[in-house]
């Protein structure tokens, strides 16, 4: 199966019938160049879903065999690793207590006793009848704290309230640094240091999720206090400008998604390389008639029986690509216009750019690169938008940190947005450029560099020890790094675990060359031995420290 493009054989066109002899005939790809911007930006902590006691009911009338089936799909081939379990409106504490206790925890505490142990759980309050800060926050604190005792199930983490902005002035932009201090303090009291509060958990990144967002960063207590900042990804995505509100040292949940294949794919792109380190599909699976034509679900189920949408293969090969762990680059493109440069997924600002990107380096210290083509996309449903003119696009890569590597070869793996792969083949990078051709609409590309450029982080924990090279300092929760920059440029900290799993990161934007005195906060990590990265780009210096008090 091939397709004759500029001088050039690819697979493709043979399986429509069509087969191109004549130079006239040649199919012109347009060009593009994606820039990975060098240095640590974020770290990416995987894709998950919600679930809800529709969902988890109707899972119980299900085969098991046929349960374990889906829960294999998801949890273990496509590497899905977060869920959000929905705290629905109305009733006491103690109906709400049991509706998410008993109608949706048993399905939690399957998944993560046969497939996902590491699985992280989150809770997202929606609007209760409750008004006030202190009554609000006494009744999801409250709850919190009852599934822990009467179903011994701590939760990970949980969300402030559901969307603020397009449902609720319970908490307006002035009132939610308030609502976060309170569940704060509340979970501190009860000995819950380590839930974390993820909020605004706007439904739309427009003006009103930037007053959420710029509200927030106002209160320095209440950001102090934040763990993760949350919006959600519809029609009005996440921008460069919310990227810049969060900043690159916070940890950002896009805790609802939704859409076509080629929109997922767009948006699933597009929200992590602007800053999202979790990413949340609307539902894993449920009944086909809840899925809303697909649109909300990515196995939609009949009778016992998962059928998967062509966004969740897409969604498997991003999620096997970008594992957790992997060290995040900011891409740009070379097309005009904000939208197109900066690969944003807001029809407020315009029609879906044509290419989104995701680069960074993997735990295991090699590259990997997600491109989707999402030309040709048309309006449709309830969060579409009108797209750009279908396309084949040849795209140049090019990441200034791998300048001095002379051959670097990846594998590319093709998956139409319909469901399916079409191929598999190899490109090599020279000197940090390498071009992808022929990347055609309604098509995706994950690339994997076949070895390791820089050293994994777990191999230099197990070095660290006989390394002099950091000056650290411990007091009591508090981690001091004094650290000299040889340049200017972005300056990270991070603390991990000796598995290479990064606990805390603190980040400086634009750091003056010379000294920096950085303070890491390690509140709510356990005691225990741990690993501490400081540096710039691909220089990096490490010390093993200990926590205890």
């Amino acid at each position: 199966m091939t397709e004759l493009r500029n001088g050039r054989v690819f697979p493709g066109l043979l399986r429509h019938g069509i087969v191109l002899f004549a130079a006239a005939c040649v199919i012109a790809a347009n060009p593009i160049t994606i820039t990975v911007n060098p240095g640590n930006e974020k770290t990416f902590g995987g894709y998950g879903v919600t679930v809800d006691n529709v969902t988890t009911n109707g899972m119980k009338a299900w085969p098991e065999a046929e349960r374990d089936r889906l829960g294999q799909m998801l949890w273990v081939d496509a590497g899905f690793k977060h869920i959000r379990i929905w705290a629905h409106d109305g009733g006491d504490l103690e109906s709400m207590t049991s509706e998410v206790g008993d109608e949706i925890l048993w399905y939690v505490k399957e998944v993560k006793e046969r497939h996902r142990p590491d699985l992280e759980v989150i809770l997202g309050p929606c609007q209760n009848n409750i008004t006030g800060v202190e009554q609000y926050s006494d009744f999801y604190v409250g709850m919190i704290r009852k599934l822990k005792e009467e179903y011994d199930f701590q939760l990970d983490g949980t969300g402030v309230v559901n969307e603020p902005n397009a449902k609720s002035l319970r908490f307006n932009a002035g009132t939610l640094p308030s609502a976060v201090k309170a569940f704060r303090r509340k979970l501190d009291a009860i000995g819950m240091e380590n839930v974390k509060i993820i909020a605004p958990e706007v439904s739309n990144v427009d003006a009103g999720g930037y007053a959420y967002g710029n509200a927030l960063r106002g209160d320095a207590q209440a950001w102090e206090q934040l763990d993760g900042f949350g919006t959600h990804s519809y029609g009005i995505a996440m921008t460069k400008d919310m990227m810049d509100i969060v900043t690159r040292g916070k940890d950002h949940y896009m805790t609802e998604s939704s859409g076509s294949d080629t929109h997922t794919a767009a948006k699933a792109l597009s929200d992590v390389n602007l800053g999202v380190t979790h990413w949340y599909f609307f539902f894993g699976y449920r009944d086909a008639a809840e899925c809303g034509g697909g649109t909300y679900c990515l196995l939609p189920v009949s009778g016992g029986t998962g059928t998967p949408l062509g966004k969740f293969h897409v969604l498997k090969e991003y999620s096997q690509t970008l594992e957790p762990g992997t060290r995040l680059r900011f891409c740009e493109t070379n097309l005009s216009g904000e939208v197109n440069q900066y690969m944003e997924c807001n029809r407020v600002k315009g029609p879906l750019p044509p290419i989104s990107c995701v680069a960074g380096v993997n735990p295991k210290g090699a590259w990997v690169i997600a491109l989707s083509n999402n030309s040709g996309y048309s309006t449709s449903g309830q969060y579409g938008w009108a797209g750009s003119p279908r396309a084949t696009y040849d795209v140049t890569v090019s990441a200034e940190e791998l300048n001095d590597e002379a051959s670097l070869e990846f594998t590319v793996k093709r998956i139409a947005h319909g469901g399916g792969q079409l191929g598999e083949s190899a490109v090599t990078m020279n000197n940090g450029r390498l071009v992808l051709p022929g990347l055609d609409p309604q098509t995706s590309a994950v690339l994997r560099a076949k070895r390791s450029t820089e050293e994994p982080v777990a191999t230099i924990a197990r070095q660290a020890s006989i390394r002099a090279s950091l000056a650290v300092t411990v007091a009591g929760s508090v981690v001091h790094i004094e650290h000299e920059t040889g340049a200017a440029g972005n300056l990270q900290a991070t603390l991990y675990a000796l598995s290479g799993r990064p606990l805390r990161k603190v980040a400086v934007d634009n750091a003056a060359a010379g000294g920096h005195s950085i303070v890491l906060d390690a509140r709510g990590v356990a005691d225990g031995t741990y690993l501490v990265r400081v540096g710039q780009a691909n220089h990096w210096r490490t010390a093993r420290i200990v926590l205890g008090r």
